[in-house]
């Protein structure tokens, strides 16, 4: 069969179910051999997959152990949770059965996803790739504002008047976020204030000499 399809010279989707690591590890061995681009699918054969069986896990493996395919999933579990849970993994395909009625006849009907529900697992889908985003490196936009009035400064706990030294006892960390770092409070120490500070003054470096 893979060599036939090999013969056509058309992209292959491949689903592990029911398979071996080795076996997998040797039809894709093939499919590379030809320079054929490769989809390979985790797959739990069995209709419904129980959870406890998807061992969704082995996407990121596949996504290790062959990193010229592009990786997905073969979901015969019910309702959307696990292939949220693969593309969260770094799944770019997902193969679901779809049916026109739940009761119909024939063995897969029951657990198969109505239209409706997999039109919620594409919206749901995006909503995720769009969540997954890239990794933090700095204050989102969305957090500027917050972060303004919910972390923490150095405030003056009593007042003080030009030229006063600062002391441990003078320092509270407080909100809101704009002042200095309490992380910062043993530089503060020792040093002056340049006017006169009422008590809850947020401490700014312009405010130190």
């Amino acid at each position: 069969l893979l060599e036939n399809l090999i013969q056509t010279g058309k992209p292959i989707i491949m689903s592990t179910g029911k398979s071996f690591m080795w076996e997998i590890s040797r039809a894709v061995e093939l499919i590379r051999r030809n320079n054929i681009p490769f989809a390979i699918l985790h797959c739990v054969a069995q209709y419904p997959a129980p959870f406890a069986d998807l061992n969704l896990a082995t996407i990121s493996a596949f996504r290790r152990f062959f990193p010229d395919a592009v990786v997905g999933f073969s979901d015969h579990s019910q309702g959307i949770t696990a292939a949220l849970g693969a593309v969260s993994l770094g799944a770019k395909i997902i193969e679901r059965h779809v049916t026109y009625d739940n009761n119909g006849d024939g063995p897969d009907h029951w657990f198969s996803s109505s239209p409706s529900e997999f039109k919620k697992l594409c919206q749901e889908i995006r909503n995720l790739e769009r969540s997954l985003g890239t990794v933090r490196s700095g204050i989102f936009k969305s957090e500027e504002k917050e972060r303004e009035f919910s972390v923490k400064s150095l405030v003056i706990k009593s007042s003080l008047k030009v030229g006063d030294l600062i002391y441990e006892e003078n320092l509270e960390a407080k909100r809101p976020g704009h002042g200095i770092d309490p992380f910062d409070a043993k530089k503060v120490i020792g040093m002056k204030v340049n006017c006169n500070l009422k008590k809850g003054s947020v401490l700014t470096w312009d405010l130190l000499q």
